[in-house]
């Protein structure tokens, strides 16, 4: 069955060869796309960038006749259903403007949307929104779902709950979208926005719940039209070049009505931009809280659950295969990062290093020196390791913590900082993409072959933070919960981190269990086949 071309999906056959268009391209098949205001920013044999206004649809549904920006582009193109010149990958609401990215070869609509897919592709917004956050920055984080008509809200639930599930909604999808002021004025304020993800609807509804809801948008909450539209502006997008793989960003500044209702200028932003890329470029602050871990009420059980082996996963599998990674010699200085209660320090030690543990927990530290072993504990925040005077490492490890820590480049800004040239890291955590909280789980079905099992994984791409109760069963007898907070991250978002700060990986195992307790032979094979942790290992360039 053919597909219309609105729908995006390119047929195999008539793919066009890379050519780029110019006037006379347009002019031959009188199309004029800028007489609806749309403008194309950028233009050659692979992509082509243009700047939406408001009130234009991106694409227009299978058998309507509004005019869209892909169909402007088609008929601009020469583009017809038997031999398609361009390709839409992705789409802005019709109440917003701002830059999106077409295709005009298969080859390149394939890459390019895989780049999405896989959250390569960094974009940034803007938005007028009602109120001041008192906050000059955050993150808002919610499982979102389509209702059957057409609205998005955030669920507690991830999964239905249902045996029969409606065929008009969609699976709810961890969304995380992140804010910071640029400028407050009367009554509404200018924001940035950031994406992890790129779900429909996604700002319009974060920015509602956060008491927030941008300007002109009815349908979310808003109360005030300032500008007569919903005011959201996609400001730049940076992408990967199909073709020459060079990083590249398209910009579109925000409309002027924008800037008048928030009492800026174009200037002013320009330096405030400016401002922003010097203090990136500055030498980090030291962290104004305290990391909190949540590790402090819980450290006598957890020292308990690991001295006395009572967590066999921790001990056959983490500690054992830690070690090799980090090879340790004699008399080489290794920092352990995150120690806890030293437990992996002490093995460190007993190879014949000097060892140095670091935790942000003084409760585990005391715990840590209350035990044997030749190691230096101290306690510090590993987000401030480049003012905490330890000197340098030939080694530095993090076993089963960096889930705990946030943000990550101040750590591995310190780590770099510590580690003489062609020194390692060694770092372990749960497997991002199989052990991601409240996205994966065991499951079963039963058919006409029985009963199989099977991992289910709802989500991996999109970073997020989860709240999570360390005393379970203590709370099931009635105690308080006691709580920390994980974070979530694909495999990339670290590979990324450790690049930006010289660190380059070297080795990457993946382990899982080795003693399975269950009599399903099945579920024990998946058990074992499935890993539970990641561990990888990175040098620093000399």
């Amino acid at each position: 069955m053919k597909r219309h071309p609105d729908r995006a999906e390119p047929r195999a056959e008539g793919a066009p060869k890379k050519r780029t268009w110019g006037k006379s391209k347009k002019a031959k098949h009188g199309v004029n796309a800028s007489a609806h205001g749309l403008q194309i920013l950028h233009e050659d044999g692979d992509i082509l960038i243009c700047d939406k206004p408001a009130g234009l649809l991106s694409a227009t549904p299978a058998g309507a006749k509004d005019i869209s920006a892909f169909r402007l582009l088609q008929k601009r193109l020469g583009s017809t259903e038997r031999r398609p010149r361009v390709w839409i990958i992705h789409r802005l609401d019709r109440e917003v403007s701002g830059v999106m990215v077409f295709t005009v070869s298969e080859p390149a609509f394939r890459f390019v949307k895989e780049d999405f897919r896989a959250r390569r592709i960094e974009r940034s917004y803007y938005a007028l929104v009602e109120g001041a956050p008192r906050e000059e920055q955050g993150t808002v984080q919610s499982f979102l779902r389509e209702d059957r008509f057409g609205v998005v809200r955030s669920v507690k639930a991830p999964r239905r709950t249902t045996d029969a599930p409606s065929e008009d909604e969609d699976e709810a999808r961890l969304s995380v979208t992140h804010w910071q002021v640029v400028q407050r004025a009367a009554g509404c304020t200018l924001l940035k926005i950031r994406m992890e993800s790129g779900r429909k609807h996604q700002i319009r509804v974060h920015l509602s719940e956060l008491g927030h809801p941008i300007c002109g948008d009815e349908r979310y909450g808003a109360r005030t039209n300032p500008i007569g539209r919903v005011a959201l502006h996609a400001a730049e997008l940076t992408l990967r070049h199909p073709a020459t793989g060079e990083l590249t960003t398209f910009a579109s500044p925000p409309p002027d009505a924008f800037l008048a209702a928030a009492g800026t200028s174009r200037e002013k932003l320009q330096v405030a931009k400016r401002a922003a890329a010097r203090e990136l470029d500055a030498p980090a602050e030291k962290p104004k809280t305290r990391m909190a871990t949540g590790w402090d009420a819980v450290a006598p059980w957890y020292a308990t659950l690991v001295e006395e082996k009572r967590s066999a996963p921790l001990d056959e599998v983490v500690m054992p295969g830690t070690l090799a990674l980090v090879a340790p010699k004699r008399g080489e200085r290794i920092l352990d990062l995150a120690c806890g209660e030293g437990t992996f320090a002490r093995r460190l030690a007993a190879s014949g290093c000097r060892v140095t543990g670091l935790d942000a927990s003084q409760e585990l530290i005391d715990l840590a020196l209350q035990r044997s072993g030749p190691v230096e504990y101290r306690v510090h925040d590993a987000r401030d390791l480049k003012g905490a005077g330890l000197g340098t490492f030939h080694a530095v490890s993090s076993v089963m913590a960096l889930m705990n820590m946030d943000p990550l480049d101040p750590v591995f800004e310190g780590i770099a900082s510590l580690l003489e040239p062609g020194g390692r890291f060694i770092g372990v955590i749960l497997h991002p993409a199989f052990r991601a909280p409240r996205q994966t789980s065991w499951a079963m079905e039963r058919g006409e072959r029985g009963v199989r099992h099977f991992r289910r994984v709802d989500g991996y791409l999109s970073p997020g933070q989860f709240e999570i109760v360390m005393n379970p069963g203590a709370v099931a007898r009635g105690a308080k919960p006691v709580t920390t907070w994980t974070f979530h991250r694909p495999l990339q978002h670290y590979v990324r981190v450790m690049a930006r700060h010289g660190l380059f990986l070297d080795a990457l195992e993946e382990w899982p269990v080795t003693r399975v307790a269950r009599d399903d032979a099945a579920m024990a094979h998946l058990q074992r086949e499935i890993p539970l942790f990641l561990a990888f290992r990175a040098r620093r360039g000399s």
